[in-house]
């Protein structure tokens, strides 16, 4: 890991953690967009309410047939608690090309499609069985586009803006080098130094991790698109924070289910959010917190209020990455040299993250936060 030494050296020495090593790369895919529509044509609130106008476009754009395809391949995925319009990014990401052809062809034949997840971290037989299920639907709704003329509507309405953000953002991003932190952090080299964002229109409210270093993101509809990116890139390169199968980690994991603070939130927690399996929960808390710490070092959080971030993401759900972030801070983790996984078995070890001690490290105002069930 000459990278990380590299950084951690640096990081020791009181130097400043950015050197420009880092290639950022921002592009721009149809294909991404048209996965990530599926939510918005079925008509689920939980994404429609960031795309009421560009809805009313599509309904005079597109055919009942493609509207009726989309809904019932949205609500099978629905029905097996996956987001739909993330998977299918991360799916169609597994095969070359970024056109709306490209998701054609893959799904005609979605053997290719199929070989590149296998070889990847996310291959699931049973996500990809609903897939199988839906494919049909799928073709109807991608061959809709096409006839409706979708990517030239995409040009002007989704390209051109991530475009015209895309060149403030460029030279912003160039001097910032995260990646050496990232791979201290998690304890393994990233294949590249390179992190690739794709300005995705229609992804709101998701950052979408998919295949080799890659993301999509919303880079328009933001206040602050130069932190929001930073901040997205930081989060999506750390997952996964450690190796689910690393018998440390396990023995964190069922710790952490005796906690009924802990347990509790994920139980109550919205499915439509995710992270609906226990350890994609403690996966996701882990790489808030990493992301909260690294982004405050290189000045690019998705917050600067860190209690209100875990406040108002996802309904207060996140009590974990609270508790993760205050004891990473107090061990001043950045600055030493173990990686998460270290990390947590020590803190394990130690009785400092334990059943019953995980709310006091919480704020107040998240402890005494409902979160609708």
């Amino acid at each position: 890991m000459k990278r990380s030494i590299v950084a951690l050296l640096a990081l020791c020495a009181g130097l400043s953690p950015v050197y420009g090593a880092t290639d950022w790369r921002i592009e721009t895919a149809p294909k991404y967009d048209a996965m990530c529509l599926i939510g918005i044509l079925a008509g689920d609130s939980f994404y429609t309410r960031y795309y009421e106008s560009e809805l009313a476009e599509l309904q005079s754009l597109l055919s009942e047939d493609t509207f009726a395809a989309a809904r019932r391949s949205y609500e099978a995925f629905k029905e097996q608690k996956i987001l739909a319009g993330p998977w299918l990014a991360l799916a169609y990401s597994a095969v070359e090309g970024d056109t709306l052809a490209a998701a054609i062809a893959a799904t005609e034949d979605p053997e290719d499609m199929r070989r590149g997840l296998e070889a990847s971290q996310y291959w699931d037989e049973r996500e990809w069985s609903v897939f199988t299920q839906v494919r049909r639907d799928l073709l109807v709704m991608f061959r809709g586009f096409a006839e409706a003329g979708f990517t030239d509507w995409w040009r002007e309405n989704a390209q051109q803006p991530s475009l015209t953000r895309a060149a403030e953002l460029r030279p912003r991003l160039a001097d910032i080098d995260v990646v050496p932190m990232i791979e201290r952090a998690v304890g393994r080299d990233l294949p590249l130094n390179r992190i690739t964002l794709y300005a995705a229109r229609f992804c709101r409210p998701h950052g979408i991790r998919i295949t080799d270093d890659r993301f999509l993101l919303d880079i328009v509809d933001s206040s602050d698109p130069l932190s929001i990116a930073g901040a997205t890139a930081i989060h999506e390169m750390i997952h996964p924070p450690f190796d689910e199968q690393d018998e440390r980690i396990v023995r964190v994991i069922e710790l952490l289910k005796k906690d009924t603070f802990v347990l509790r939130r994920w139980k109550e927690h919205d499915p439509a959010f995710g992270y609906n399996t226990f350890e994609g929960y403690v996966d996701e808390n882990v790489t808030k917190a990493l992301d909260q710490l690294i982004g405050e070092r290189v000045g690019m959080t998705f917050m600067d209020d860190v209690e209100q971030r875990w406040l108002q993401n996802d309904e207060g759900m996140h009590v974990l990455a609270a508790a993760v972030y205050e004891l990473m801070s107090r061990e001043h983790f950045l600055d030493g040299n173990e990686d998460a996984t270290e990390f947590l078995d020590r803190m394990v070890r130690e009785k400092k993250l334990a059943p019953g001690r995980i709310e006091s490290l919480v704020p107040e105002s998240l402890r005494s936060a409902s979160v609708q069930p």
